[in-house]
Parts: structure tokens; C-alpha cells; sequence
């Protein structure tokens, strides 16, 4: 047998012994992170990313992990997510709908779900039954909550600007969101008003999020970095920034 022969089989032999030991999905460390534009969540460019990209971060660089970041539509960057093994949705709302959908990584905050309105805040889950129209952004946790509470006068947007338009124009009479994005929506679309959010009527936690199948021992990582940043109030002075 030749000595080239002989040689293509050790590096054969090598190649399958390699793979065996360490398979890909373990031995791959560079992270894609995929979002949608949703300010102040996420942000498409700029030195400041929104602080869901900014947690997300700062959490794979405290695990020891590389990655790049990539805005895309929602659809696509969830269909991404469940697809591979190294991607990273880094702001889903947790939901029955949801739960075995994703690898539910690490909480980065919790929320509270209000109806924002113009003039009387709504306390109650009584008090919106009565109106007319309630806006809330389709295809969201917001819409699956009061779809689930048997609300039927619910009115339909793609953007959460487009509810808050239409809040100030008097189209809707209230509109559902957590109250943080109501805030920096309404600040962004009606400056000179102000919004009355009325008591949380749910709340919602947020995740960093892989598919069904994301390596287990980089979850892990990322839960403890995450962890980490809640301790040291890393994640409170990004969301403050964000205010």
C-alpha cells in the first residue's frame, strides 16, 4: 500500500473520529442573531442596537461566543430560528402558543400588558368590553390574550405606530400593548400628547430564544450570562436608556 494511500485513510479515520467526539452543533460558536425592527427593542443599525440586541450581546460575549446580527422580517426570523442550530431570537413573548415551539434560553424581562387610551385609564377587563374598538398589533402575544379573554371588538394593525395614529385620531378607543413600547411609540408618533395607560392586566416574559434543537451546553451559557446581567443591573441600565 502506498504511503498516499495510506495517508488519505488516517485523515478519513481522523475526520470520522472528529466528528463523532465533538459533533458540529457542539463545536460551532459563532452565534446569528435575527430580529425584527422594533424600536426600542430592536433597532436595524446604528452604534446602538436596541436594548434586546444590546442584551443579547453582552450575554454571548460573556459566554465566550461570537455572533453577528441580521434584521429581518418576523416571519422569517422565527422560521430561522426553529430551522437551525445557532441562531437566537433574542425579545419572544413566552405563550402556551408558543412554549414547544423554541428552546426558551434565558427571561430578559417581565412586562405588563395595559390598554393605553387618551383620556380615562382602563383598570379593568370590564371597562374596554364596553368600547367600540381596541387596536392591537396582529399576529402578538397582545392578540392572543384577548382573543383568549373573548374579546370580539378588536381592530387589527401591522405596526404599533399605526395604533398609536389611531389612538390620537380618535379611530379606536384604546389601544393593547405592554406599556414600555406604548410609551416609546406614542413618543415617536404623537410627541405633543399624552398617553394614559391604565393597570396591567397581564404580564408577559420575554425571552432569548433558539429553535427545538439549539445546543443545550451553549443554552446553558447564555442562561448564566444572562443571569449575571439581571445581578449586576446590567439589563436594568440598558432598559433605562432605552426609556
Amino acid at each position: 500500500m502506498g504511503t498516499g494511500i495510506r495517508f488519505a485513510r488516517m485523515v478519513r479515520l481522523l475526520l470520522v473520529v472528529c466528528t463523532v467526539a465533538f459533533p458540529m452543533q457542539s463545536i460551532a460558536r459563532d452565534i446569528n442573531v435575527v430580529a425584527v425592527h422594533y424600536a426600542p427593542l430592536i433597532i436595524p443599525d446604528g452604534s446602538h442596537r436596541g436594548w434586546a440586541i444590546e442584551v443579547a450581546r453582552e450575554a454571548l460575549r460573556r459566554a465566550g461566543l461570537t455572533h453577528s446580527v441580521e434584521v429581518l422580517p418576523f416571519n422569517r426570523s422565527v422560521k430561522m430560528v426553529q430551522r437551525t442550530t445557532d441562531t437566537i431570537y433574542p425579545a419572544l413573548y413566552r405563550n402556551p402558543k408558543r412554549e414547544n415551539k423554541f428552546t426558551w434560553i434565558a427571561k430578559v424581562q417581565v412586562v405588563g400588558n395595559t390598554f393605553n387610551t387618551t383620556n380615562v385609564p382602563v383598570n379593568s377587563l370590564a371597562q374596554p368590553r364596553r368600547l367600540a374598538k381596541i387596536s392591537v398589533e396582529a399576529g402578538t402575544a397582545m392578540k392572543d390574550y384577548l382573543t383568549a379573554q373573548g374579546f370580539t371588538n378588536l381592530e387589527l394593525a401591522e405596526r404599533e405606530e399605526v395604533n398609536a395614529r389611531k389612538l390620537a385620531a380618535g379611530r379606536i378607543d384604546a389601544w393593547f400593548l405592554n406599556d414600555v413600547l406604548a410609551a416609546r411609540a406614542w413618543k415617536r408618533t404623537v410627541p405633543d400628547r399624552e398617553l394614559v395607560s391604565g393597570a396591567p392586566m397581564s404580564s408577559s416574559d420575554v425571552y432569548i430564544v433558539g429553535g427545538r434543537d439549539f445546543p443545550a451546553d451553549l443554552a446553558e451559557r447564555i442562561r448564566v450570562s444572562v443571569e449575571s446581567m439581571h445581578t449586576d443591573g446590567s439589563i436594568t441600565q440598558l432598559l433605562k436608556r432605552d426609556r
